[in-house]
């Protein structure tokens, strides 16, 4: 092979890569613009204290979880509803400001502590948290986003974005609304996730405590 057959083959070889390398860069630079709409989108809840977040979560075993938080000021409560083989467990949660009472309720029996330690909070959260402009396209440039319509809402899907938000090793699925910034639906390993909000709606009514005469308490050590 002469000398020029082989500079006009080094010649292609070196412009199919910058062409693999440009595509590569357009894709990352749109990932980076994708996200940071999503994030300034988020912005407008950051300020929200009366909402409701639910969650739906299925396992691979045929397990359901369902849970329904709710906040209001300084009041939260947790309805945490664990459905597998038919056979449904409760834990409600409630913080009234100043203390937190947990009950749990199952066949085979209804306990309740009061003064808990532990209360469960679904805060309303950025997915990509504090990330830097640099952070965020570095986490993103690999990532594979694509617009879809979910439940009638205009979302966009992220495959192996990469978020502090999200430390799992596993590969992972997020759809994110595109207009608000919030997720509406995780595939993290082989728990799948949807989640349903509503804004100003949640009345005082849903903190109302379980009957205590009901449930055995809990004696503290």
């Amino acid at each position: 092979m002469n000398k020029k057959k082989v500079m006009k083959i080094i010649k292609i070889v070196l412009i199919i890569l910058l062409v693999i390398v440009v595509l590569f860069l357009v894709n990352a630079i749109r990932n980076f613009i994708i996200v940071k709409e999503l994030k300034e989108n988020f912005k407008q809840y950051t300020s929200y204290n009366n909402y409701h977040i639910k969650v739906t979560s299925y396992e691979t075993d045929g397990t359901r979880v369902i849970l329904n938080y709710y906040k209001k000021d300084n009041k939260e409560a947790v309805i945490l509803e664990r459905n597998k083989d038919e056979t449904i467990s409760k834990i409600l949660m409630y913080n009234n400001g100043t203390r937190k009472d947990v009950f749990y309720d199952n066949p085979q029996e209804k306990k309740a502590e009061l003064n808990a330690d532990l209360i469960i909070e679904v805060q309303l959260y950025d997915y990509f948290e504090t990330q830097t402009d640099l952070q965020l396209f570095g986490g993103n440039m690999f990532a594979q986003i694509k617009k879809i319509n979910y439940n009638g809402k205009e979302c966009y899907s992220l495959n192996n974005s990469f978020t502090p938000a999200l430390l799992s090793k596993e590969s992972n699925e997020v759809y994110i609304e595109k207009d608000t910034g919030l997720v509406v639906r995780t595939n993290i390993g082989s728990i799948i996730s949807e989640r349903e909000y509503e804004f100003d709606t949640v009345k005082d009514e849903i903190f109302a405590e379980p009957d205590i005469s009901q449930y055995e308490l809990i004696e503290k050590n």
